[in-house]
């Protein structure tokens, strides 16, 4: 029997590789909430209010924008790599941890506002 812990691996593995769009359609077809609790999908950003993590972002975001919600502590490897369209992000108060690469190939991406001075939170961005 596959434990909790090991059925959050493999889903944010699959996160990690897949596209914001299927990942999204696969979570709601196969009724994950059902058995992996604290996930949300808001504004085109994957969340898991359970580890404080954001996960992924879409690739098709509406608005160039994004403000990344209070309470996010983690933001995962590669999170927005390769998006083209975002050009300004607005971290929350809570960040500790921006994952590597997690800005990757972001050609647009001119502007980032941290609310706090932070040290150590970015590495190999």
């Amino acid at each position: 029997m596959t434990s909790y812990t090991n059925k959050v691996e493999k889903f944010e593995d699959y996160v990690k590789k897949t596209p914001y769009y299927f990942v999204e359609r696969f979570f709601n077809e196969n009724h994950i909430e059902d058995y992996l609790s604290g996930y949300e999908f808001k504004d085109g950003l994957l969340i898991n209010n359970e580890t404080k993590k954001l996960l992924k972002c879409s690739e098709l975001l509406k608005e160039d924008t994004v403000i990344i919600p209070e309470g996010i502590e983690i933001i995962e490897d590669e999170a927005f790599a390769n998006n083209t369209i975002l050009a300004v992000v607005e971290f929350p108060s809570t960040l500790k941890r921006i994952g590597d690469h997690a800005f990757y190939n972001c050609e647009k991406l001119e502007f980032v506002r941290f609310h706090q001075s932070r040290e150590n939170v970015c590495q190999d961005v």
